[in-house]
């Protein structure tokens, strides 16, 4: 892993995961190698039983300013299903958790993580 998404324990509450998008300078864009990260620590967060809520944030900057554009527009018509694939297995994983699921928006929020945010 990069470092893109990280996943802490709070440690004033265990029962409590929050997943940390951490590349603002790039302003959180979901390219292919995000969107694994992501999804590794979702799937951690909900295998996790002392885990009773998840909450998603970015920085006070930005939360998500959707997709990759740059990496979208240079896939081929197949890497580019594999991405939208990808995309929506976060969003499936996102509405099957039975946890709690909370995303904690500061600043930047467009594009299809609006979907994210809207379940």
């Amino acid at each position: 892993m990069t470092g893109l998404v990280n996943l802490e324990i709070d440690p004033k509450d265990k029962r409590i995961a929050w997943i940390r998008l951490q590349n603002p300078e790039k302003l959180n864009v979901l390219n292919h190698a995000y969107m694994d990260e992501l999804e590794s620590v979702l799937v951690e967060a909900d295998r996790d039983n002392e885990i009773q809520a998840i909450l998603i944030t970015g920085t006070e900057r930005v939360f998500c300013a959707g997709a990759d554009l740059s990496e979208l527009m240079n896939l081929s018509f197949e890497e580019g299903v594999k991405w939208f694939s990808k995309y929506y297995t976060i969003i499936d994983l996102l509405r099957s958790t039975s946890k709690p699921t909370v995303a904690v928006v500061r600043g930047v929020c467009v594009g299809g993580e609006r979907d994210g945010n809207g379940l």
